[in-house]
């Protein structure tokens, strides 16, 4: 009984990057470390006032853990950027860590270095709260217990990558109020974890399609984990990358599409609730899609227009490959499902609700298939 509980702790406790019931291969080894391990061997130095903090960032050198007390801090006034870390190789780790704007001020923490972990604090009343990029590639940014609240500003970005980044760590990450929640703005981005983050986005009603919860615009072995995305102008998940998986996720009450793959990836246990634009789910290019318990519902409900496309735009792409099993669908929009002609699908122990006689499937081809011939995909 004492092994099985001492199994039953250890298993409890969130784990680094580790491996996940998919046919994605992630390469485990190349995703970073929680800042408890990545900041293990370093000489620890104690921050307590703004003043101190300033002049530890000013001094700061790879091997160094900057421990901040729990505080409110505005740093750097007449600056434009609250909290820059040019230095590779370093931590800063707190616990109730409040980085406030000073007037003026747009840029919370900016990072241009390496290995760096920041971990513990929030950043409030920023235009851009967290930006990581260089003018080279990056490698090694782990975020942990980071808080983005009462963004401003006419344009609010959470958390973005402004470039090139190699390994990329978010857990218990939470982005409230902005236009673009956590990003990689250019790319590319690889080996991305992100583990119960959350992000609310905010709904301005303007229709701007760079208003993503969570975007990947080229790269890599990402990985989405827990996580939830509500209340995007434009969509909830969106990644141009291979080697994808979306794990345990909620994208809710978004305003254009909710999840996004375009170059395949697998989707396990997660819902989709409230969309709108062309289609809930989209798959562009050729690759192996793959969706697993998966909840699609309230997608335009009173539209006609697609509930999920693959292929749209490229339907004579060869080796397309979508597999739906033990998923739900309903109250969506009255379009179905476009698949090219060419593709190998699979439907299977999933409720589609909607009438008998209407459409479940289109074919770039012409054919059009009604739900009552359901049992044609069930292979």
């Amino acid at each position: 009984m004492r092994v099985a509980a001492l199994l039953l702790a250890s298993s409890a406790a969130w784990a680094a990057p580790r491996a996940l019931p998919t046919f994605v291969r992630l390469d485990l080894d190349r995703f970073p470390r929680p800042a408890a391990q990545a900041c293990a061997r370093h000489r620890e130095v104690a921050v307590r006032t703004a003043a101190g903090l300033e002049a530890a960032l000013a001094a700061l050198k790879p091997g160094t853990t900057l421990r901040v007390a729990a505080g409110t801090y505005r740093l750097h006034a007449g600056e434009s950027e609250a909290l820059p870390i040019a230095a590779s190789g370093v931590c800063l780790r707190g616990d109730g860590v409040i980085i406030e704007a000073a007037p003026a001020q747009g840029y919370g923490l900016l990072i241009r270095g390496d290995r760096v972990a920041v971990e513990g604090f929030t950043f409030r009343g920023f235009q851009t709260s967290v930006s990581i990029g260089a003018d080279r590639p990056l490698a090694a940014v782990t975020l942990e217990r980071l808080r983005v609240e009462g963004p401003a500003g006419d344009w609010r970005d959470g958390i973005v990558v402004q470039g090139a980044l190699d390994g990329w760590l978010l857990r218990d990450v939470h982005v409230e109020g902005s236009d673009l929640g956590i990003s990689c703005n250019q790319g590319p981005c690889r080996h991305v974890w992100v583990e119960r983050a959350t992000v609310a986005g905010r709904r301005t009603g303007s229709g701007n399609s760079g208003g993503d919860a969570f975007a990947i615009e080229e790269g890599a072995q990402i990985a989405v984990i827990d996580s939830t995305f509500r209340g995007a102008e434009a969509d909830g998940i969106d990644t141009k990358a291979d080697d994808v998986v979306v794990s345990g996720c909620k994208v809710l009450g978004v305003g254009r599409n909710a999840l996004k793959l375009w170059r395949g990836g697998d989707v396990i246990n997660t819902v989709l609730d409230g969309s709108g634009a062309d289609a809930s789910l989209i798959g562009d290019r050729a690759g192996r899609y793959r969706y697993r318990s998966l909840t699609v519902r309230n997608h335009a409900p009173d539209g006609t227009g697609y509930v999920g496309t693959w292929g749209y735009d490229h339907p004579k792409d060869p080796g397309m490959s979508i597999e739906i099993l033990d998923s739900l669908f309903e109250r969506n929009s009255a379009g179905g499902l476009f698949f090219p002609a060419g593709a190998r699908v699979s439907i299977r122990k999933t409720v589609y609700r909607a009438d008998a006689e209407a459409k479940l499937a289109e074919l770039s081809d012409g054919r059009i298939f009604a739900l009552r011939e359901l049992a044609a995909f069930d292979r």
